[in-house]
């Protein structure tokens, strides 16, 4: 197994945009790297991308990246919290088995 390439350069070479795709794409100036990646909890409620969310900070030559949960997601998380909680879980032993 090959070392990862730890890349060494300042926060201020990166930038983070969305594209058309809905898509967020991280590049440098410098044309050294290119990643496309998505936000698969946004992407399976329909809730596009929004650039202005990104947040990017560096430390020890890592690119830290973190984004806003919009409002739509925080109502998402909500509902399904308050359907699983309604659900009835049986406890170990409440189980009926019959056996032949």
């Amino acid at each position: 197994m090959e070392p990862t390439t730890v890349l060494g350069h300042g926060q201020q070479v990166y930038s983070l945009t969305v594209n058309d795709d809905n898509v967020a794409v991280l590049r440098t100036s410098n044309k050294k790297y290119y990643k496309k990646f998505d936000i698969p909890d946004l992407k399976r409620i329909g809730v596009p991308i929004v650039s202005d969310v990104f947040s990017m900070a560096h430390a020890n030559n890592t690119l830290i990246i973190s984004y806003d949960k919009p409002q739509q997601y925080l109502e998402f998380e909500q509902i399904t919290k308050r359907q699983r909680d309604a659900l009835k879980a049986s406890g170990d032993g409440d189980v009926d088995c019959a056996q032949q």
